[in-house]
Protein backbone atom coordinates (compact mmCIF):
# COMPACT_ATOMS: atom_id res chain seq x y z
CA UNK A 1 0.00 0.00 0.00
CA UNK A 2 1.17 3.47 -0.74
CA UNK A 3 0.36 6.86 0.68
CA UNK A 4 -2.86 7.65 2.50
CA UNK A 5 -5.29 8.58 -0.27
CA UNK A 6 -8.52 9.91 1.18
CA UNK A 7 -9.50 12.60 -1.30
CA UNK A 8 -13.02 12.94 0.11
CA UNK A 9 -11.82 13.13 3.74
CA UNK A 10 -14.07 10.22 4.63
CA UNK A 11 -12.00 9.20 7.64
CA UNK A 12 -11.30 12.77 8.77
CA UNK A 13 -14.91 13.90 8.59
CA UNK A 14 -17.05 10.84 9.16
CA UNK A 15 -14.62 8.64 11.05
CA UNK A 16 -13.23 11.17 13.49
CA UNK A 17 -16.44 13.19 13.72
CA UNK A 18 -18.47 10.07 14.44
CA UNK A 19 -15.93 8.81 16.95
CA UNK A 20 -15.80 12.11 18.81
CA UNK A 21 -19.57 12.56 18.69
CA UNK A 22 -20.20 9.02 19.94
CA UNK A 23 -17.93 9.54 22.90
CA UNK A 24 -19.01 13.08 23.77
CA UNK A 25 -22.71 12.24 23.73
CA UNK A 26 -22.18 10.09 26.81
CA UNK A 27 -20.14 12.79 28.52
CA UNK A 28 -23.03 15.26 28.44
CA UNK A 29 -25.91 12.79 28.87
CA UNK A 30 -28.48 13.34 31.62
CA UNK A 31 -31.28 10.95 32.55
CA UNK A 32 -33.85 13.73 32.32
CA UNK A 33 -33.12 14.03 28.59
CA UNK A 34 -31.79 10.69 27.37
CA UNK A 35 -32.88 8.21 30.01
CA UNK A 36 -29.36 7.61 31.33
CA UNK A 37 -26.71 9.67 33.04
CA UNK A 38 -23.30 10.27 31.52
CA UNK A 39 -19.88 11.23 32.79
CA UNK A 40 -20.82 14.71 34.01
CA UNK A 41 -23.58 13.11 36.10
CA UNK A 42 -21.04 10.74 37.73
CA UNK A 43 -21.73 7.69 35.56
CA UNK A 44 -18.31 6.58 34.30
CA UNK A 45 -19.66 3.08 33.60
CA UNK A 46 -21.75 4.43 30.74
CA UNK A 47 -18.63 5.96 29.20
CA UNK A 48 -16.94 2.56 29.37
CA UNK A 49 -19.90 0.96 27.63
CA UNK A 50 -19.85 3.65 24.98
CA UNK A 51 -16.10 3.15 24.43
CA UNK A 52 -16.69 -0.58 24.00
CA UNK A 53 -19.42 0.10 21.46
CA UNK A 54 -17.18 2.50 19.54
CA UNK A 55 -14.36 -0.07 19.53
CA UNK A 56 -16.71 -2.74 18.19
CA UNK A 57 -18.00 -0.41 15.46
CA UNK A 58 -14.45 0.60 14.46
CA UNK A 59 -13.34 -3.03 14.29
CA UNK A 60 -16.37 -4.04 12.23
CA UNK A 61 -15.95 -1.11 9.81
CA UNK A 62 -12.24 -1.83 9.40
CA UNK A 63 -12.74 -5.54 8.70
CA UNK A 64 -15.59 -4.97 6.23
CA UNK A 65 -13.68 -2.19 4.43
CA UNK A 66 -10.58 -4.40 4.22
CA UNK A 67 -12.59 -7.28 2.73
CA UNK A 68 -14.19 -4.95 0.17
CA UNK A 69 -10.77 -3.47 -0.67
CA UNK A 70 -9.25 -6.92 -1.22
CA UNK A 71 -12.16 -8.10 -3.39
CA UNK A 72 -12.06 -4.99 -5.58
CA UNK A 73 -8.27 -5.25 -5.83
CA UNK A 74 -8.54 -8.87 -6.98
CA UNK A 75 -11.30 -8.16 -9.49
CA UNK A 76 -10.19 -4.93 -11.12
CA UNK A 77 -7.19 -3.52 -9.31
CA UNK A 78 -7.13 -0.41 -7.17
CA UNK A 79 -4.60 1.74 -9.02
CA UNK A 80 -3.96 2.82 -12.56
CA UNK A 81 -0.50 2.72 -14.06
CA UNK A 82 1.84 5.65 -13.34
CA UNK A 83 1.71 6.63 -17.03
CA UNK A 84 -2.08 6.93 -17.01
CA UNK A 85 -2.00 8.80 -13.72
CA UNK A 86 0.54 11.32 -15.04
CA UNK A 87 -1.53 11.88 -18.20
CA UNK A 88 -4.70 12.25 -16.19
CA UNK A 89 -7.64 9.95 -15.71
CA UNK A 90 -10.00 12.12 -17.75
CA UNK A 91 -7.96 11.58 -20.88
CA UNK A 92 -7.38 7.88 -20.26
CA UNK A 93 -10.97 7.02 -19.28
CA UNK A 94 -13.03 9.53 -21.25
CA UNK A 95 -10.76 10.48 -24.15
CA UNK A 96 -10.77 14.18 -23.29
CA UNK A 97 -9.13 16.62 -20.91
CA UNK A 98 -11.27 18.11 -18.15
CA UNK A 99 -9.35 21.38 -18.15
CA UNK A 100 -7.70 23.27 -20.97
CA UNK A 101 -4.35 24.15 -19.42
CA UNK A 102 -2.74 25.48 -22.62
Amino acid sequence: MGMWDDSLDVWGVHGMGGLLGSLLVVVFAYASVDGFDGLLADNARQLGLQCAGVAIALTYAFVVALVIYKVVDLVSGMNVSPEIESRGLDEALHGEAAYDLT
